[in-house]
């Protein structure tokens, strides 16, 4: 009865988007364990988390040892990117940049993780992307949502499902995975 209030709760503070998601999720099977109201309530909190972030790949890392030195550089390059993309970015708007995977100096790059204070940032970044893609320096940088363990797993079985129809038909038709990612 608790958890009923709550998603009553949550639906009428937001408007009745926790619905909306939900329901999404459920016909469009993204959720495992469908049934249970807690794994629906846990999906939609972690994707509230990690609304604000954003994963860049292929941005170089700094070889220093120090990593106050590597978490500055991976500041100014964030900050650089943002002006490219014609999007001033104070450093007060980053809340925290982390590199995924362990530290290897053998790698060039590892994936950026980018907390920002707002979803608005994020948003014009991805609207922006065509400026970037002029300078040469930004060709294999990618920039991504931070997405769930069940929105990954979506997006992979999209992809493969992609790729088999690909190889299924011989016509001049191009499968392509759009729309959804990362809500």
């Amino acid at each position: 009865m608790a958890n009923k209030r709550f998603l009553a709760k949550e639906e009428a503070l937001n408007g009745g988007a926790v619905a909306n998601i939900v329901s999404e999720d459920i016909e469009g099977g993204v959720l495992p364990n469908q049934g249970t109201v807690t794994t629906v309530l846990e999906e939609i909190n972690e994707r509230k988390t990690r609304e604000n972030n954003l994963i860049i790949f292929g941005i170089t890392e700094n070889e220093s040892e120090n990593k106050q030195e590597r978490i500055e550089h991976d500041v100014e390059n964030i900050v650089q990117l943002f002006k490219d993309a014609k999007i001033t970015l104070d450093i007060e708007n980053i809340r925290k940049t982390q590199r995924l995977g362990k530290y290897d100096k053998e790698k060039t790059s590892r994936p950026l993780l980018v907390h920002l204070k707002s979803i608005h940032s994020k948003l014009t970044l991805f609207k922006n992307m065509h400026y970037i893609r002029s300078y040469p320096k930004y060709q294999k940088v990618n920039v991504s949502n931070d997405l769930t363990k069940s929105e990954r797993e979506e997006e992979k079985r999209l992809w493969a499902e992609a790729k088999k129809l690909q190889e299924n038909n011989s016509g001049d038709f191009l499968f392509k995975v759009r729309g959804g990612r990362g809500k």
